[in-house]
C-alpha cells in the first residue's frame, strides 16, 4: 500500500512552513516542536544566537550524531566493531 503524500502546516521556532510528506502528520508535528523547543533553548541561551543560526548548529549536531551511528554500524557489519 503506497502511502499517501500530504500538505503540513509547521510551525518551527516562530517560523511557519509547509512540507509535502507521505509521513503521519502528528509524527511529523512532534518533531517540528522538539526543534521548536532545541532551536529557542539554543537561541535563549545568553549566546547571543540567532535562531536561524541555532537551528543550523543543531543540523550539524544531528549530523554528527547520524554520521556516528552509520560507521558503528557498518563497523558492526563488516565485524570489525570495537576491534
Amino acid at each position: 500500500m503506497e502511502k499517501v503524500k500530504k500538505k503540513i502546516s509547521l510551525d518551527i521556532a516562530g517560523s511557519r512552513i509547509a512540507i509535502v510528506t507521505d509521513e503521519d502528520e502528528n509524527y511529523v508535528k512532534k518533531l517540528a516542536s522538539f526543534l521548536s523547543q532545541k532551536v529557542n533553548t539554543l537561541s535563549l541561551s545568553g549566546s547571543g544566537i540567532t535562531k536561524t543560526d541555532a537551528a543550523l548548529l543543531y543540523a550539524l549536531e544531528l549530523l554528527d550524531e547520524n554520521f556516528k551511528m552509520k560507521m558503528k554500524l557498518s563497523e558492526m557489519q563488516n565485524g570489525h566493531y570495537g576491534n
